[in-house]
């Protein structure tokens, strides 16, 4: 048997930032998504034009919307593409981020396993 403790410090640490983060997802997370929600929302109602396809194409086939409006929202609608793959880019970042940690996890809890199996095999 080895005089190893079961969790190294280090696991510990990890352990107990994630705890924090876990009790912070339960709260800030849904809140987030009502905000989100609430902007988008906002939008509809201030600025339909920016984000309600049928606002937008009715003023087109009425001819109510102004040139200078038109170029832009050509502009925008191409930064509005690159913001989304940018966004999309980053959530892939964050995902394999998630699924670092889901493997280290993975290896504490089989380290605690192996060690269980250990001392019951010495005992």
């Amino acid at each position: 048997m080895t005089n190893e403790p079961l969790l190294r410090q280090l696991d510990l640490r990890f352990l107990a930032s994630r705890r924090r983060r876990a009790r912070f997802g339960r709260l800030g997370l849904p809140l987030a998504l009502v905000f989100v929600l609430a902007a988008w929302g906002a939008f509809f109602y201030f600025f339909p034009l920016l984000v309600s396809p049928w606002e937008l194409t009715e003023r087109l086939e009425q001819r109510r919307l102004e040139p200078r409006t038109l170029a832009t929202m050509a502009v925008a609608g191409q930064a509005m593409t690159n913001a989304v793959f940018l966004l999309l880019a980053s959530m892939t970042l964050a995902l394999i981020a998630w699924a670092g940690l889901e493997r280290r996890y993975l290896g504490i809890i089989d380290r605690l396993l192996a060690d269980k199996e250990l001392r019951r095999s010495d005992g």
